[in-house]
């Protein structure tokens, strides 16, 4: 009887050995993009898409070999982290930037500044402006309206800015507190984001995309 209990210890004190001792499968798992590339004898499973926007698909073991990407049926983008990556003249662009002007837009302004605006509308630079036009658009109302990460809405104004913070857990994935508002965080390598490292400012899910200057 004495034996068998023995028996049962020694098998179950391997048991707890093998779970916590050596990485594997149940190590790596569960761990965010960036506990996963800090971690040793493990590796990040990412999947590229049409955009240069990636897909963090999950941790698995250094040893193993991830699963195939699907098919993205699209014609991929040429995918930078730094301007070194690019070639032939293009440039790396991060993402959400503006894909640049061609010939300028020579539609006449109706705004110099928010006072000429009315019905909650704000005045903003005509994009490719030939002339630094000014026109009425809508302004936010809610932070929904705001589409440039980071950044919600100040009501007083009708306009979309910076998030305010008082330390970095008050900012979104990518952001630091600086000062006492919201900015992508600083970084050399993939390795300093939870996301990826792009011209030296880190995003959640996308790398930057190669482009040529517009003609």
């Amino acid at each position: 009887m004495r034996f068998a209990w023995l028996a049962f210890g020694v098998a179950l004190l391997g048991c707890e050995h093998g779970k916590g001792g050596g990485l594997g499968g149940d190590d790596c798992a569960d761990l965010s993009l960036f506990e996963c590339r800090t971690t040793d004898g493990c590796q990040p499973d990412v999947c590229s898409g049409c955009f240069c926007d990636l897909t963090y698909r999950g941790c698995i073991p250094s040893s193993a070999v991830p699963s195939p990407c699907p098919a993205l049926g699209c014609p991929g983008a040429e995918c930078c982290g730094t301007e070194a990556e690019c070639t032939g003249g293009a440039s790396c662009a991060a993402p959400g930037s503006s894909l640049g002007c061609g010939a300028c837009d020579p539609s006449p302004g109706d705004c110099v500044d928010d006072s000429e605006c009315t019905g909650g509308s704000i005045c903003e630079p005509v994009q490719c402006s030939c002339d630094g036009q000014h026109q009425c658009v809508p302004g936010c109302v809610t932070t929904t309206a705001c589409t440039t990460e980071g950044t919600v809405c100040d009501v007083s104004t009708s306009r979309c800015e910076p998030t305010p913070c008082r330390e970095d857990a008050a900012c979104p994935p990518s952001f630091v507190c600086d000062g006492s508002t919201c900015a992508r965080k600083p970084c050399a390598d993939d390795v300093d984001c939870d996301g990826f490292c792009v011209v030296g400012r880190c995003f959640a899910g996308a790398r930057g995309e190669c482009r040529l200057p517009v003609p």
